[in-house]
């Protein structure tokens, strides 16, 4: 079944038939004009959560990648 959108006249104005996607299914543009997945934001998130950036060779490559980024700018 597919869902088709109300034409704009026939509807009350405020009303929202269909409801938006969750923040982490769009994608964000950044400063740069980069686009970042919802998908990999939801990923970050979780190892987050889970302490995977507190170990020891997380942070070694993630200030080496920090750095490279700043280098090439």
């Amino acid at each position: 079944m597919t869902r088709t959108r109300p034409h704009a006249s026939s509807r009350k104005r405020g009303s929202n038939p269909i409801a938006p996607r969750p923040f982490a299914e769009r994608a964000s543009v950044v400063r740069g004009g980069a686009v970042v997945r919802g998908a990999r934001v939801m990923t970050a998130q979780a190892r987050i959560t889970a302490g995977y950036y507190e170990r020891a060779d997380v942070q070694d490559l993630v200030v080496t990648a920090v750095l490279n980024e700043l280098r090439r700018r």
